[in-house]
């Protein structure tokens, strides 16, 4: 009787389920800090948008210089 051949430079099929486990930690991760830093972001031009014309002017900025940053999205840096 005659075993299976047995491809000993092969790798495990275990170690392709580890590194794409691997990859898939990784890029959930890196969407994850994108996520928090949109957030950040979107909360940043939130606060300076609520900002008076002085605190605006003690910062060195007037409404106008803000608008732009304002009306971008939180995804867009």
């Amino acid at each position: 009787m005659r075993g299976i051949p047995i491809d000993k430079k092969a790798k495990p099929r275990r170690a392709g389920i580890v590194i794409f486990l691997a990859d898939l930690r990784r890029s959930v991760l890196r969407l994850e800090t994108w996520l928090a830093d949109c957030s950040e972001r979107a909360k940043q031009r939130r606060a300076l948008a609520s900002l008076t014309d002085h605190a605006l002017r003690d910062i060195g900025l007037t409404r106008v210089d803000i608008e732009a940053e304002i009306d971008k999205p939180g995804w867009r840096p």
